[in-house]
């Protein structure tokens, strides 16, 4: 294998991390491979079997994950308007890639000269936008359009992107001359030093480190001017731009070592097999995320999924060969009689807090957040977070 970065062949293998992954596809219980090498000389992580023609099934007729279902959510929305800088969008020509449900390109539009969105997912179609705004339902692929924009937005969606270099190098080409570019990933770092093994699903083509993600831009001339991280250092925003003066802005030089990996291998096994205590009783899993696919993979008496976005409670996720339904209603009743299992970690504080407040009885939670995960378990004490 060779690293879709800088072709280096060089890779270590990571082992016992496999996972088969399947999303609510109607009528299909297939499941898809997950496996992944390292590079030694970028820092980058690749799950090398993913296929290309798996990106229509993932996301062209999937329900929408990403729609703000609470005030923080609304927040961080705003908040990286305001890190990005008014100057860099207001009356501006901007392009955003895999929006979501648009949440950020509505924003964009009440001060933006024009804004063009591409986004596969079919929902799109179902949200009004002002005048200046274009909706392409498709994914972005160097198609054509009118303008050069000044500023090109993609947030958590180069780790989806099957063929990186093709497509930084188009985003490259079509930036206006002073244009600026924000992209915002996970972090291979957060993932493999805090044993975030719920992080490592199929949707992911990518891992990025600091060191890869801003290697790959400065292939094609776009260095780096800023950078933000995000969720206590899980995701990083970075603005890249053409001036050579950009590249003096300080990034680490931490790369990842094969101790890590390897620790990262050995306590992502033993974190599994910690699920098997809950094989007895059923258990409710709060997030219908990606992150929740661990669980689906290890836990064996799963009751339901319960995700506050209501879109997805039409939809299901897949265990094995069972399908687990997911709901938005009810959870407050069920929790004083099943295990509540928060997949939905980076809110865990905010999720605890709601449920205790709508059940006081409720009392076996636990949450794959990494840094509790052991806590919650060890010994087989049941604790409350």
């Amino acid at each position: 294998m060779t690293c879709p970065i800088c072709g280096f062949t060089g890779v270590i293998f990571f082992h016992n991390t496999i996972q088969k992954y399947q999303y609510c596809i109607e009528d299909k219980l297939d499941y898809i491979d997950c496996s992944l090498e390292y590079c030694e000389k970028c820092d980058h992580i690749h799950n090398y079997s993913f296929k290309e023609e798996w990106l229509d099934e993932i996301y062209n007729d999937q329900p929408t994950p990403s729609v703000p279902i609470s005030d923080e959510m609304t927040a961080r929305t705003d908040h990286v308007l305001e890190w990005i800088g008014y100057d860099f969008y207001n009356k501006k020509n901007i392009m955003e890639i895999g929006g979501g449900d648009g949440s950020l390109t509505y924003l964009l539009s009440k001060h933006a000269k024009t804004v063009t969105l591409f986004e596969p997912n079919k929902g799109i179609n179902n949200r009004k936008f002002l005048d200046n705004v274009t909706i392409v339902n498709e994914f972005y692929n160097g198609q054509y359009i009118k303008y050069s924009p000044d500023l090109i937005i993609f947030k958590q969606v180069l780790e989806h992107v099957y063929d990186i270099r093709s497509f930084i190098s188009n985003i490259s080409s079509i930036l206006s001359k002073d244009g600026m570019v924000y992209c915002e990933i996970p972090l291979s770092n957060f993932i493999i030093d805090n044993v975030a093994t719920q992080d490592i699903h199929a949707q992911h083509i990518h891992y990025f480190s600091m060191i890869s993600v801003v290697k790959l831009f400065n292939l094609y001339g776009l260095n780096i001017f800023k950078y933000h991280l995000i969720k206590n250092g899980h995701d990083i925003g970075l603005l890249f731009g053409r001036s050579v003066s950009y590249s003096n802005v300080s990034i680490s030089d931490n790369k990842l070592s094969s101790k890590s990996i390897s620790n990262f291998e050995k306590v992502a096994i033993l974190r599994g097999s910690l699920l098997q205590y809950f094989d007895s009783e059923n258990i409710i899993l709060y997030g219908a995320t990606a992150n929740a696919l661990w669980a689906l993979r290890h836990a064996n008496s799963i009751a339901y999924i319960h995700d506050d976005n209501k879109i997805l409670s039409n939809y299901s996720m897949y265990r094995k060969k069972s399908i687990i339904p997911i709901k938005n209603k009810f959870i407050f009743d069920d929790c004083a009689s099943n295990i509540i299992l928060i997949t939905a970690y980076l809110h865990d504080d905010n999720i605890v807090k709601k449920i205790k407040l709508r059940n006081k009885n409720c009392m076996e939670i636990y949450t794959i957040n990494p840094s509790k995960f052991m806590n919650n378990l060890n010994n087989n004490v049941v604790k409350k977070l």
